[in-house]
């Protein structure tokens, strides 16, 4: 039976750690590193994932990366959707002042505010 693997279905981030994320066999080391991330590859398709080094401070994600020549790039937006996916939307608006956007469910901040406080997960 030959490997297989589920990049092709996989979100743009996905909680990960330094050993692979779940169902996606990546090189054993990485193809390059830079502050804190390692770039690996899928094994069978070829896929680029961008691994966060392991901080117990820090969520540890692992982010598709479309062009392996260009990275490591600015992934914030990336980070940004994984937490409003994690988290939703409630039906609240957000706290800070003269926001009007709704707040991340469990949160009382929007995912913009929220991100500039540090949460991340």
């Amino acid at each position: 039976m030959s490997e297989s693997c589920l990049c092709s279905e996989a979100p743009a981030a996905l909680r990960g750690d330094t050993h692979s994320p779940p169902a996606i066999p990546l090189s054993a080391t990485p193809d390059r590193t830079s502050d804190w991330l390692e770039l690996r590859h899928c094994t069978v398709c070829g896929q680029y994932w961008q691994l966060d080094i392991a901080d117990r401070l820090q969520v540890t994600l692992a982010i598709k990366v479309a062009d392996p020549t260009t990275w490591p790039t600015d992934d914030t937006l990336v980070r940004k959707k994984y937490l409003l996916l994690k988290r939703g939307l409630s039906n609240e608006c957000c706290s800070w002042q003269d926001c009007q956007r709704k707040a991340l469910t469990g949160l009382a901040f929007c995912d913009d505010h929220a991100w500039n406080m540090g949460i991340r997960d």
